[in-house]
C-alpha cells in the first residue's frame, strides 16, 4: 500500500504567492470586550454546530435585530434572502414545522407554508450573524 500526503495549495498571481485571507475571529474577540451583543452572538455561536438549537438561534436572531433596529431593518440591509428570514421565525415557533424542538408548544397560527430545517435555520442565522459582525 501506497500513502501519500498532499500539502497546502498555494495560489500564484503574477509570480508572488497570493496570501490566504486573515481570520476575522481576532477582530470579533476585540469587539466582544466592549460590545456585550457581540460578546453574546459569540458564545451562542461558539458551540458546536449540532449543538445549536431553535432556542440558540433565536437568541442569535434576537441581538441581531435588535442591534439593527428591527425586523424591517434586518430586512432593509439585504443580508440574507428575505424569505428566508421570514420562514425562519415560524419555523423555530411552530410545533408543526419543528416538532419538539419547537421553540412554543402550542402555536395557533396557520401552519408555515416554507418550512426551514434546523441545518437551513443554522446556517442562515449564521449568515445573518457573520454579515452583522462584519458591519461592526
Amino acid at each position: 500500500m501506497v500513502r501519500s500526503t498532499v500539502g497546502r495549495p498555494t495560489v500564484i498571481t503574477g509570480g508572488v504567492p497570493a496570501q490566504p485571507p486573515s481570520s476575522p475571529a481576532p477582530d470579533y474577540l476585540k469587539l466582544a470586550e466592549t460590545n456585550p451583543d457581540v460578546r453574546d452572538v459569540l458564545a451562542l455561536l461558539g458551540k458546536p454546530v449540532d449543538g445549536l438549537d431553535w432556542f440558540d438561534l433565536w437568541k442569535v436572531w434576537e441581538v441581531v435585530r435588535d442591534n439593527v433596529g428591527g425586523f424591517k431593518a434586518v430586512i432593509a440591509k439585504n443580508w440574507v434572502p428575505a424569505a428566508d428570514l421570514a420562514a425562519f421565525i415560524p419555523s423555530s415557533n411552530h410545533q408543526a414545522a419543528s416538532g419538539e424542538a419547537a421553540r412554543h408548544a402550542r402555536d395557533n397560527r396557520p401552519i408555515p407554508t416554507k418550512v426551514l430545517s434546523i441545518d437551513q435555520g443554522r446556517e442562515l442565522i449564521r449568515q445573518l450573524a457573520a454579515v452583522w459582525l462584519n458591519t461592526l
